[in-house]
C-alpha cells in the first residue's frame, strides 16, 4: 500500500490487540466510516503466521521492518523502503494445525482472495488494486474517477454496455449501481454485489429487494446480475450485528429498501424502452417453464443395458436414498421399461405404468437425468466426444472470478463434448455442445456449471472428481423437470432410452428412480384375499 505509512511507534502499536486509530471517543462509534475499528485484524494474523511489516512515512529517510513469528516479536530494524506499507504473511496457520486443516486448495483460497479484491475494488475506485498469483496477473484495476468506470474494469465494458446504470436518492439515502438485463441471469445470487457506505454486504433483505425489482422478468429460481452502492449517514446503519460485518441493520430499513428497489426498477424500465437483446418475456412468479423434452428425447446415444430386475420376482419399493443399486436382480428380456403399459402422469412429475404384476411409478426428472448422465459418461470413458458444432459460435462475457473458474473447468468440459475457448480477457467462445444437449441454451448451461462449481467448491479439491460433478450438474440442468406435462409419445421415448442406461435404479446423485407396488401389496392393503387377475 503506497499510502502515508506509519512511524516506528505507530507500527509497533498497530500490532497490539485493540489498538486502533479509527476511534478516539465513544461518539465515534456512531459514525464509523472505515471497514474496521477494533484493532484486531493485524495482531490476529501476526499471531498465526510468520509475519513481516515494512513501513515508511514521507518525512523519514528510512523505513521500519518488524518481524513477528507466531505472535512473538522477533526483530525491529531500519531498512530502505518506499513510502507506504508492505505486509508479508508466510506459513499461515503453521502454529495452529487445527486451523490449517480447514484451508482448502491453493486454487480455492485464491478464488476467495480474488473475490475479496473485486469487492474492495468496486468499493474504492480511487485506489489501484493489483493481484498476482505465481507470477501471473489476476486483476489489475487502475484507479478511476467513479464507480461506473471501475465497474467497467471489473465486469467488462461489453457486459456493462448491455445493462443500465442507475442513480436514485430520497432523503438521506442515495443508491447508484448497475442492473444487467434479465436474460443475463444466473443460477445463484453470487453475482449480486451490494455495498453500504463502501462496505460489501451480503444481506438477505437487500437481495430480496433486488430480486423483487426483477419480479416477472426472471424464470423461477434464477437470479439477476446487479451491483448497488448505498450511501447514508453512518449513524443510520449498524455494521456490528455480525462478526464479519457482512450484515447490517438499518435504522429505517423500509426507506433504504424502497430507494434501492426504485433505482433498479427505473433502470429496467429504461432497458425495456431501449429494447434489450431478446424480446421481453414476463414470467409468473411460480413459473414452471422447462426445456422441451420432445426436442431432446431422441438425441441420446444408446448403450448396453445391464441386469436390473426379474420379471417374475416379487417387487419391493425402490432403495432408500443413496443406497446401492440392487445388483442381485437380473433381466429375463430386454426392454423392461419400454414394455410397461403407460397409464399417465401424477402431478406432471411422476410417470405411472402398469406392469404384469403391479404398478410402477417413475420419477421423470430422475429418469431423464440418468439418461443424460450415462450418455455424457460414455463419451468420457471412450475418450471421444460427440459434439454438435454451433452454426454461430456464441461469445460469453464473464466476471473475473467466473472466468477463473471456467478456465479450470475447460479440460473437463472438452471430454464431454462442450467446446469452450478463451477469447481474451474475461470473454470465452462456445463452439460446440454435446449432441444430447444441443437444444439447451449454451450460455445458460455454461453459466450454471460455473455457479455449481463455485457453490460446491469443486475446483481442485481433493477427493472430488470434477468430471463426475460436472456430468451430474449438466444432467440435472438439462433434464425435464418436475411439474412438466409430457405426451404419451414423450413418455414412451423416455422409457425406451431408460432401457439403454447402465444403471436405471437411481439418478446420478443416488436418489431412487422408480418405485414398484405389486398387485399382492395392493390387494393386502385393501384386505382382499388375492390379487386381481
Amino acid at each position: 500500500d503506497n499510502g502515508t505509512g506509519m512511524s516506528r511507534d505507530d507500527a509497533l502499536l498497530a500490532l497490539e490487540r485493540h489498538a486502533t486509530s479509527k476511534i478516539s471517543r465513544p461518539e465515534d462509534l456512531e459514525n464509523i466510516a472505515t471497514l474496521g475499528f477494533r484493532g484486531e485484524a493485524l495482531p490476529s494474523i501476526a499471531s498465526v503466521s510468520r509475519f513481516k511489516m515494512i513501513t515508511r512515512t514521507n518525512d523519514t529517510d528510512a523505513g521500519i521492518q518488524i518481524t513477528v513469528n507466531g505472535g512473538v516479536l522477533k526483530d525491529v530494524r531500519e531498512v530502505g523502503a518506499p513510502p507506504g506499507t508492505t505486509i508479508i504473511v508466510r506459513n499461515l496457520f503453521y502454529n495452529t494445525p487445527a486451523r490449517k486443516k480447514f484451508l482448502r486448495t491453493d486454487q480455492t483460497e485464491m478464488n476467495h482472495i480474488s473475490e475479496q479484491v473485486i469487492r474492495l475494488a468496486l468499493a474504492h475506485p480511487e485506489i489501484h488494486f493489483h493481484l498476482s498469483h505465481q507470477g501471473r496477473t489476476i486483476h489489475d484495476f487502475t484507479s478511476t474517477e467513479n464507480v461506473f468506470s471501475r465497474a467497467s474494469q471489473v465486469f467488462g465494458a461489453r457486459l456493462l454496455k448491455s445493462g443500465e446504470s442507475f442513480t436514485h436518492e430520497s432523503g438521506p439515502v442515495s443508491v447508484s449501481g448497475f442492473a444487467a438485463p434479465p436474460e443475463m441471469n444466473r443460477a445463484t445470487s453470487h453475482n449480486i454485489y451490494t455495498f453500504v457506505n463502501n462496505r460489501f454486504i451480503r444481506d438477505t433483505l437487500l437481495n430480496r429487494t433486488i430480486i423483487k425489482a426483477y419480479q416477472g422478468l426472471l424464470p423461477k429460481d434464477r437470479y439477476p446480475m446487479v451491483f448497488a452502492m448505498i450511501s447514508l449517514p453512518p449513524h443510520e446503519v449498524d455494521v456490528n450485528v455480525h462478526p464479519t460485518k457482512s450484515e447490517v441493520r438499518f435504522r429505517n430499513a423500509s426507506m433504504v429498501l424502497n430507494v434501492l428497489r426504485e433505482g433498479i426498477v427505473n433502470a429496467l424500465n429504461t432497458l425495456q424502452k431501449k429494447g434489450w437483446d431478446r424480446p421481453l418475456v414476463v414470467y409468473e412468479t411460480e413459473s414452471k417453464a422447462t426445456p422441451s423434452w420432445r426436442e431432446t428425447a431422441s438425441k441420446y446415444q444408446p448403450m448396453d443395458i445391464s441386469p436390473f430386475f426379474e420379471k417374475d420376482q416379487r417387487p419391493t419399493p425402490a432403495p432408500e436414498y443413496a443406497e446401492s443399486p440392487r445388483s442381485s436382480q437380473s433381466v429375463e428380456k430386454e426392454g423392461i421399461f419400454s414394455s410397461l403399459e403407460v397409464i399417465g402422469q401424477l402431478g406432471d412429475s411422476y410417470i405411472l405404468c402398469e406392469a404384469p404384476d403391479g404398478l410402477v411409478i417413475i420419477d421423470q426428472h430422475a429418469a431423464h437425468e440418468r439418461i443424460i448422465y450415462d450418455s455424457l459418461s460414455a463419451k468420457n470413458d471412450q475418450k471421444y466426444t460427440v459434439s454438435q458444432l454451433l452454426l454461430t459460435p456464441q461469445p460469453l462475457d464473464l466476471l473475473p472470478n467466473e472466468a477463473n473458474v471456467l478456465s479450470e473447468l475447460l479440460p473437463y468440459l472438452e471430454t464431454m463434448g462442450l467446446q469452450v475457448e478463451p477469447f481474451g480477457g474475461n470473454t470465452f467462445v462456445i463452439k460446440a455442445v454435446p449432441t444430447c444437449l444441443e437444444n439447451d441454451d449454451p450460455k445458460t448451461l455454461v453459466n450454471d456449471l460455473i455457479s455449481e462449481a463455485v457453490s460446491g467448491g469443486w475446483i481442485r479439491e481433493e477427493k472430488i472428481d470434477v468430471g463426475i460433478k460436472l456430468r451430474q450438474a449438466m444432467a440435472c440442468k438439462a433434464a425435464v423437470k418436475a411439474n412438466s406435462r409430457l405426451s404419451k409419445e414423450e413418455i414412451i421415448a423416455l422409457l425406451r432410452k431408460l432401457d439403454q442406461t447402465d444403471n436405471p435404479a437411481t439418478c446420478p446423485h443416488g436418489r431412487p428412480l422408480w418405485w414398484k407396488i405389486t398387485n399382492d401389496e395392493i390387494a393386502r392393503f385393501f384386505k382382499r384375499g388375492h390379487s386381481p387377475v
